[in-house]
């Protein structure tokens, strides 16, 4: 068997749903869980985008970038955003909860098969693109 045909791909890729996921989310109150999404590649960008630009500390780019995440994919049961842009702010804050955090942002990578090594590598070249 030679796997899927390039027509198979292109008709699951025009109009293909997205992915969402229940979450639970220890440390956010009832109901305890939020929905995570899949991106679509119109949103390749999304959450680079997100990530504050400036300089920023090894801790400071571990949150933003978990923050990153949990903004570009946190959803309602639809697929659509909850949180704004500038949500990214405020989850990164240092007094904010880490469990729930981590949770969103572990299932927005897991849902879009995105690797932490990945994430390690792309933290990398960024840095290195930056100088």
């Amino acid at each position: 068997m030679d796997g899927c045909s390039f027509e198979q791909i292109k008709a699951h890729c025009k109009g293909s749903e997205r992915q969402v996921e229940k979450v639970l989310t220890p440390g956010w109150g009832e109901p305890g869980f939020v929905h995570v999404r899949t991106l679509k590649m119109g949103e390749n960008d999304l959450v680079t985008r997100l990530i504050p630009k400036g300089d920023l500390s090894e801790a400071e780019k571990a949150r933003a970038n978990m923050a990153a995440w949990c903004v570009a994919c946190v959803c309602d049961e639809k697929g659509e955003r909850k949180f704004p842009d500038e949500a990214v702010e405020v989850l990164m804050d240092p007094e904010a909860p880490l469990p729930p955090i981590y949770a969103c942002s572990n299932a927005a990578l897991d849902i879009n098969g995105i690797t932490k090594d990945l994430v390690k590598n792309s933290e990398k070249t960024r840095s290195d693109n930056s100088k």
